[in-house]
C-alpha cells in the first residue's frame, strides 16, 4: 500500500469535524482495500486543504495498459492525479505570476526573479509527488509497452497526448510555454489573446535535453528504493508515474526557458555590452556577462531549505522522515537547471541580433 493524496478543496467544503477543524489538527484516514492512505491538513488559513474522503471517478473507457492485479482500472492515486494534474492554462499562470500582457513587467528583473523563486515552490512539490513512486524505468523504454501506433516510450506517448490537448486550450500560445512534442501542437479551440511583443523571435528550445538530464540523472538518484524490481505494468503505478514525471517536466521546462526573459532584460539595460559580444560569436564572454555566482549560491541554498520544509510532515517534528532526497533536488538545479537556463540566455542572445 503506497500513500495517496486527497482532492485539493477548499476551507468551507473541508470534510471534518467542527472539534478536529477548531483544534488544527493533522488528520488522517484509512480508506478501502486497495485505496491507500490518505492525509489531510485543515485549518490552514487562506490554503486550501485536502479532503479525507476520496471520491469516485469514472473509469476511463479505453487503457494501454494491463489492468493491475489489486483492481481492474486505474488505481486511486492515477484517479486523483490525472484528476489533480488538469491542465492549467495560460490564463492563470499569468494572472497569478507574471503579467504577460505587458512587456514591461514581464520583462523586470523583480518579477522576473519572483516567478522563478514561485517556480522552486512548484518544482519541489511536484518531485516530492514523483518520489512517492519507485523508478518504473520501462515507461521510459522505447517499445516496453505496447502502444498500437506508437514506437516510442510510454511516458513520451502520454506527454504527446498531453501537449496535444494543452494545445488546444492554448497553453502553448504563451511565451512562456515550449512544447516537448511540437508536432503534437493543434490550433486552440479558444480565441487568440493578445499578448504583446515580449522576447526576440528564436527558435531555441532544449527541452530534449531537460527530458534525458531529468530521466538519466535525477530520477535514479531521487527515487527510493523499494526492495524490489520493477513488477511490470499489471503491478506497478505506470500512468500514476508518467502523469508526475509530465508534471516535473513541464515545470522544469517553464523555469529553465525563463532564461531567455532575463536574457532580454539584461539585453535591455546592456545593450552595448551584448551587442559587442554578439557581434565577436564570444558565447563565454556572454556565459560570464550573465552568471552571478552568489545568486546561484543563494538559489541553491533557499531551495534546500524548500527541499527540506516541505519534504517532512510538521507533525513529525524535525526528525520525522524525508519525503525526497534533499541532495538530489540540490543536485539537480546545480547539476543542469542552472547550467541549461544559461545554455538558453547564450542561445537567444546569440541570436538577438538576427533580423525577425
Amino acid at each position: 500500500m503506497h500513500e495517496t493524496r486527497g482532492r485539493v478543496r477548499s476551507d468551507d467544503d473541508a470534510q471534518v469535524s467542527p472539534a478536529t477543524y477548531a483544534a488544527g489538527k493533522t488528520v488522517s484516514s484509512h480508506t478501502p482495500a486497495g485505496q491507500g492512505l490518505i492525509f489531510g491538513v485543515v485549518k490552514v488559513p487562506h490554503v486550501r486543504t485536502y479532503s479525507t474522503t476520496p471520491r469516485s471517478v469514472p473509469s476511463p473507457q479505453v487503457t494501454l495498459l494491463s489492468p493491475l492485479v489489486a483492481t481492474p482500472t486505474f488505481s486511486k492515486n492515477e484517479k486523483e492525479h490525472c484528476t489533480s494534474a488538469s491542465v492549467e492554462s495560460e490564463e492563470t499562470q499569468m494572472d497569478s505570476a507574471i503579467d504577460l500582457s505587458d512587456a514591461s513587467k514581464a520583462l523586470d528583473l523583480g518579477n522576473i526573479r519572483f516567478q522563478l523563486i514561485r517556480l522552486e515552490d512548484t518544482i519541489t512539490f511536484h518531485l516530492i509527488e514523483r518520489v512517492q513512486f519507485p523508478l518504473n524505468g520501462t515507461i521510459y523504454k522505447p517499445g516496453a509497452i505496447e502502444i498500437p501506433g506508437w514506437d516510442r516510450s510510454f511516458l513520451d506517448w502520454t506527454l504527446f497526448q498531453q501537449e496535444k490537448l494543452q494545445s488546444k486550450i492554448r497553453r502553448f500560445e504563451s511565451p512562456d510555454e515550449y512544447p516537448y512534442f511540437p508536432d503534437a501542437l493543434e490550433k486552440p479551440i479558444l480565441k487568440p489573446l493578445d499578448y504583446p511583443k515580449i522576447l526576440h523571435k528564436n527558435d531555441v528550445n532544449i527541452n530534449d535535453q531537460i527530458k534525458k538530464s531529468y530521466i538519466d540523472n535525477f530520477l535514479p538518484g531521487a527515487c527510493p528504493n523499494f526492495g524490489r524490481d520493477d513488477r511490470g505494468e499489471r503491478e506497478e503505478n505506470y500512468g500514476s508515474t508518467a502523469v508526475c514525471d509530465i508534471a516535473c517536466l513541464q515545470a522544469l521546462s517553464r523555469r529553465i526557458h525563463f532564461g531567455k526573459f532575463v536574457a532580454e532584460s539584461k539585453f535591455s539595460t546592456e545593450t552595448e555590452l551584448f551587442t559587442k559580444l554578439i557581434q565577436d560569436g564570444d558565447r563565454e564572454g556572454i556565459a560570464n556577462a550573465i552568471t552571478k555566482p552568489a545568486v546561484e549560491k543563494q538559489v541553491l541554498a533557499r531551495l534546500r531549505l524548500k527541499a527540506e520544509t516541505y519534504g517532512k510532515d510538521p507533525s513529525t517534528g524535525a526528525d520525522g522522515p524525508a519525503k525526497i532526497n534533499v541532495d538530489a533536488v540540490v543536485r539537480m538545479y546545480e547539476d543542469f537547471v542552472i547550467p541549461l537556463t544559461k545554455e538558453v540566455e547564450v542561445d537567444y542572445l546569440m541570436q538577438r541580433l538576427q533580423a525577425e
